[in-house]
């Protein structure tokens, strides 16, 4: 009687790992669309400097959009003493090859264009993006987002104006 018991609850126990094993998320297909550039990246909140890198008194979050046609959008929200506000601040192309991001950033107000080479890599939902500042090399950590939140905060700078 025992010797059935046991055999009973080994095959119980079998059944159970393979139900375990069996229900595993094992498509390769959700992998490759995290590991996609393409889509909304928001960045965590980082102070606020000015064009000489000056520390100012308040913080920004960058949402970037990188779009399947090889545009990109940035939107910052902006706090600084004690105001809110949204800018668009750039637009441009955008191309990936390895572990190479380059934006071609064209700022509005003249025909200035400015190319940034960046290193990437994307761990799940996160993108690691790697430059220079200053001859010491930086990481910043942008999450997933969703493009009606861009959308959402482009449709709010129209409405500041």
């Amino acid at each position: 009687m025992r010797k059935l018991f046991n055999t009973s609850l080994l095959l119980l126990m079998g059944l159970v790992c393979s139900i375990f094993v069996a229900c595993k998320d094992d498509d390769p297909k959700n992998d490759e669309d995290n590991a996609t550039l393409e889509g909304v990246w928001v960045s965590e909140q980082m102070p606020l400097y000015d064009d000489s890198g000056d520390w100012i008194t308040g913080d920004v979050v960058a949402y970037m959009w990188y779009k399947p046609d090889g545009t990109f959008i940035e939107a910052d929200c902006i706090k600084e003493y004690g105001k809110e506000w949204i800018e668009l601040s750039e637009n441009g192309t955008w191309s990936v090859e390895d572990d190479v991001l380059t934006q071609t950033t064209n700022f509005d107000d003249d025909d200035y264009f400015d190319t940034e080479v960046l290193k990437f890599l994307i761990k799940g939902k996160s993108l690691h993006v790697t430059y220079d500042v200053d001859g010491v090399e930086t990481t910043s950590v942008l999450k997933r987002s969703t493009e009606e939140v861009m959308q959402n905060i482009i449709n709010t700078k129209k409405n500041q104006k």
